[in-house]
């Protein structure tokens, strides 16, 4: 795992000190980190950006600031809540832990693997909580699609009974028009028919005339 170490001399210098101390906090907001440390440096605090192991072994990218003095973390606090007002969404991330009364063991000194657990339970439950809240987006996202398929499905049924309405009047006024038609049609061999009825009894009328003629 690469570590890197920043410390100003008097000179302004940014030199490599003793091993960090005490965790100032944990973040997976790369910006946030990398800021919170340049605020560090400046101040002269000893500072230390690591990679979180247990979060590498979990597949998440979170990094650590640690304190190489114990005695700087009053300092480094306020300038962790200051630098973070810019990131209000990173700040409900691990920050610094509250110091112990004078006396009791310290912070560098707690059980590796208490600290990772800590570390490991901080992470799931961010990831925990992104996960949560992006299912309930799909879950809104589900409900407004259902929405709209119901919407169209109805519209569609709506369409579908008007054509049907619409074919039943076409179908309906088609048949009307050929029974009319049809009547027309025998109204016209009617007419035809009395016709050649009325010309073969003028014939006849007209048949002696034509013989004395």
């Amino acid at each position: 795992m690469s570590t890197v170490r920043f410390l100003r001399n008097g000179a302004g210098v940014e030199v490599e000190k003793c091993p960090p101390v005490l965790r100032l906090m944990q973040s997976v907001n790369r910006e946030a980190v990398e800021a919170v440390r340049s605020e560090l440096v400046k101040a002269g605090i000893g500072v230390e950006c690591r990679n979180n192991p247990v979060a590498d072994s979990l597949g998440i990218t979170a990094l650590e600031l640690w304190l190489q003095d114990e005695r700087d973390f009053l300092s480094a606090a306020e300038i962790y809540a200051r630098t973070m007002e810019g990131f209000p969404a990173a700040r409900t991330e691990t920050g610094p832990p509250p110091l112990r009364a004078q006396g009791g063991r310290k912070h560098g000194q707690r059980e590796p693997q208490a600290a990772n657990l800590e570390q490991a339970s901080s992470l799931l439950e961010q990831e925990i909580e992104g996960m949560l809240k992006r299912e309930r987006e799909l879950l809104a996202e589900c409900a407004a699609l259902r929405g709209k398929v119901t919407e169209m499905e109805r519209a569609l049924t709506e369409a579908r009974a008007a054509l049907a309405r619409e074919t039943d009047s076409r179908t309906a006024a088609e048949r009307s028009q050929v029974e009319k038609v049809s009547r027309l049609e025998g109204a016209l061999k009617g007419e035809r028919a009395a016709r050649v009825f009325a010309e073969e009894q003028l014939a006849v009328l007209f048949a002696p005339l034509t013989f004395l003629n």
